[in-house]
């Protein structure tokens, strides 16, 4: 049986949150939604802390949104003067837009609070964690044919076995840590199949620069990757690699150009 949340100014957990809550409150930020479609703006914030307090906690957003109705403090910490919406509301209004427009938002959030010496070579550090949609709460089956309507998929991981949701995939700065950028996909998407994304995603921000240091583990992990990395974006991913991997490998696959490359 899960404990209630208890709202109190004297947790650590609220206090973090509060300082989150403010920037996404604040009316100077708010033309971020705006300029990415968003037309509801007052419950898409609201929808927002609800899904925050949800996965920070680790509660369903059944008991989150059970757990504001009885704690009027809670309530006001979540600035809701309205009726409290109800799950499937919630989810009905989050799925009305795509999952690059949150991309964008988000992104446009980090750009805004994060400001990168854009001087300064950093090294990125890149992974990727399943984010379940609390959809199939009785565990019954879904059909593909369903799971299309919803714009999902069924995807596995070793953490949460099979879940239905998506893959967030942070790009965070190897010294501080902090947030750069996020992508979103369906659920079932291969590490190594968005790497070239998350490489695009960088370079159309101007975030790479020539022999960056960008690592990543063993799920992006093949031959292609390497190779698309230093020819492509000029580059080197390191790629903490599996049992298998040798160096010798790795060059009998690439290309006169990309081994002159490396021994620059």
């Amino acid at each position: 049986m899960l404990p209630g949340l208890n709202y109190t100014k004297r947790c650590r957990k609220f206090r973090l949150l509060d300082k989150v809550f403010i920037n996404i409150d604040d009316k100077k930020n708010r033309h971020i939604f705006s300029e990415n479609g968003i037309k509801n703006i007052k419950m898409m914030i609201t929808c927002i802390k609800i899904v925050f307090l949800s996965k920070f906690y680790n509660y369903p957003v059944s008991r989150v949104i059970y757990e504001i109705n009885i704690d009027k403090k809670l309530k006001r910490f979540l600035k809701i003067e309205n009726e409290v919406p109800s799950e499937a509301q919630v989810y009905e209004y989050l799925s009305r837009y795509s999952p690059n427009q949150y991309n964008n938002i988000s992104n446009s959030f980090f750009k805004l609070f994060l400001k990168l010496n854009k001087n300064r070579k950093s090294d990125w550090i890149v992974d990727a964690t399943p984010v379940a949609c609390d959809i199939n709460i009785l565990k019954k089956y879904v059909s593909p044919e369903h799971l299309e309507k919803l714009d999902l998929d069924m995807g596995f991981s070793t953490t949460k076995g099979y879940y239905i949701g998506f893959k967030v995939t942070l790009v965070l700065e190897k010294d501080s840590l902090c947030p750069i950028s996020v992508i979103i996909h369906s659920g079932a998407k291969n590490d190594s199949k968005i790497f070239d994304e998350v490489l695009e995603e960088l370079s159309r921000r101007r975030l790479l620069k020539k022999r960056q240091v960008i690592l990543f583990d063993k799920g992006y992990y093949s031959m292609e990757n390497y190779i698309n990395a230093i020819n492509k974006y000029n580059v080197v991913a390191v790629i903490f690699p599996r049992i298998y991997f040798t160096i010798e490998k790795m060059l009998g696959c690439a290309n006169v150009h990309i081994i002159g490359y490396i021994l620059r």
